[in-house]
């Protein structure tokens, strides 16, 4: 089978409701039922994102991920940018962390987590962030979160952290903390309190794409807008991608 990391090419996202964009369905495997009129919502890396009080929606056709801010504060979320995603800010989301999104290339989403300096309090600040997630997550091996769904997985990448300290840029360990089976939060090495602390992961999207037959890719290439090109055969059809595979020497996207 055919695995390659991509941005993630789907022609359905999420659909809204004739009741307006208060009420809206994903399809996928996961999703919000119902959310309130908050809503924001752009794309990016082939997915829809949906950003309310409370949470956050990454969806595409099969596949739905949703993350909720735990013990969090009401916040609305306020947007800069178009159809596409710019910037969505959560400002004091938790007490003394402020989360920002924002596009990233050949990702779906950054999301970065600003964090007060706070003396001895840093540490309960931290402590503070706690994601919550509709599916099972897991750390892998080289520290990224892993969101499985049966058409692919989402990964954010292992946590980078840092200190700007008299104009230098000071890394500090970070690495996720697995607080239950679907519920994470942030773990950071040795630290200054009374400097802000940034903590910044990326979003990818990692699809697949082959048959439970023989396979076999002879090409690939990516163009100017992230699509991913597969060449080469395959003895029974592929399903997933936006032009599907049909059992003799073609293409897929």
């Amino acid at each position: 089978m055919l695995r390659f990391i991509s941005r993630a090419i789907f022609l359905s996202l999420i659909s809204f409701s004739a009741a307006g964009p208060e009420s809206w369905a994903v399809s996928g495997e996961a999703g919000f039922d119902r959310i309130g009129s908050s809503l924001r919502y752009f794309s990016a890396g082939g997915h829809v994102l949906g950003f309310q009080v409370g949470g956050v929606t990454i969806a595409s056709g099969n596949h739905a991920l949703q993350i909720e801010f735990a013990n969090s504060r009401s916040v609305a979320p306020a947007e800069e940018g178009g159809p596409t995603l710019g910037k969505v800010t959560y400002r004091d989301l938790w007490n003394g962390v402020t989360a920002v999104y924002e596009k990233a290339d050949s990702a779906v989403v950054k999301s970065t987590y600003h964090i007060q300096a706070g003396a001895a309090g840093m540490a309960r600040t931290i402590e503070r962030i706690r994601l919550r997630y509709n599916v099972p997550v897991k750390v892998d091996g080289s520290g990224n979160l892993v969101m499985a769904f049966s058409a692919g997985e989402m990964r954010e990448s292992q946590p980078v952290a840092w200190q700007e300290i008299s104009g230098t840029r000071i890394p500090v360990e970070a690495e996720y903390r697995l607080l239950s089976e679907r519920e994470v939060g942030f773990a950071v090495g040795a630290l200054d309190p009374s400097y802000p602390l940034t903590i910044d992961p990326t979003m990818s999207w990692n699809t697949f794409l082959g048959s439970a037959l023989n396979d076999q890719g002879l090409a690939a290439a990516v163009d100017a807008n992230g699509n991913s090109y597969v060449t080469g055969w395959s003895l029974e059809t592929w399903g997933s991608p936006v032009r599907p595979f049909y059992g003799d020497p073609d293409f897929a996207n």
